[in-house]
């Protein structure tokens, strides 16, 4: 019960941030300037080889492949006889992109103007930040769930939490988001995540 309380608290504050954040951008807060000063430091940072990599690891991590790796991770689970990891992994992925094109096409962020990519959607919020989060810790969940070696449980939570960071921050590099892009990202997929897992909770 005290988990589900901390998920519930987690899941909460996750949503309150992302909607600040919304408001925010349609009033106009303060907070925006913060989007300037930091796409004005990536763009004083940022090299080619960084950018050519961080070009990289957008595609490698881009929204597609990671729905499709979900999936191949679905029919492992079905074919393992696992059908609720299995159904868990399907769903929670797919929540996620729908979200995230919904919001997108609601909002109509536009990009920082200083992208060093090609992208024909709009900013907000990044698909990159919201699923990689979702992808690396739906891995994370389950191997907590199914394995009871810490070893193993700290070392994919490294790993998760590292490469979200990575995939994140490779899109400030871009200049393919704002921050607040990224962060209202990472608070969106956190929500959805743990919505996902409540439910499942719920419905065993």
């Amino acid at each position: 019960m005290k988990k589900n309380n901390i998920l519930i608290i987690t899941a909460t504050l996750s949503f309150i941030l992302f909607i600040l954040i919304l408001l925010g951008i349609y009033l106009n807060w303060p907070i925006l300037k913060l989007d300037i000063k930091t796409n004005s430091l990536m763009q004083s940072i940022e090299t080619p080889s960084m950018i050519k990599l961080s070009n990289y690891i957008g595609e490698i991590f881009s929204t597609k492949i990671l729905i499709a790796v979900a999936f191949l991770l679905s029919i492992y689970f079905l074919i393992k006889k696992n059908k609720e990891d299995s159904v868990f992994s399907a769903a929670t992925i797919s929540i996620g992109a729908i979200f995230v094109f919904i919001i997108k096409n609601l909002v109509h962020r536009l990009r920082p103007e200083n992208i060093s990519i090609i992208e024909d959607d709009f900013s907000f919020p990044s698909g990159h930040a919201a699923m990689s989060l979702i992808f690396f810790e739906i891995i994370t969940y389950l191997i907590f769930k199914n394995t009871k070696s810490n070893k193993i449980k700290i070392i994919t939570l490294v790993i998760s939490i590292l490469a979200v960071l990575i995939i994140s921050f490779s899109r400030l590099i871009l200049d393919a988001h704002w921050l607040t892009d990224i962060i209202a990202g990472l608070s969106l997929g956190l929500f959805i995540l743990i919505f996902c897992i409540l439910f499942r909770k719920v419905m065993d």
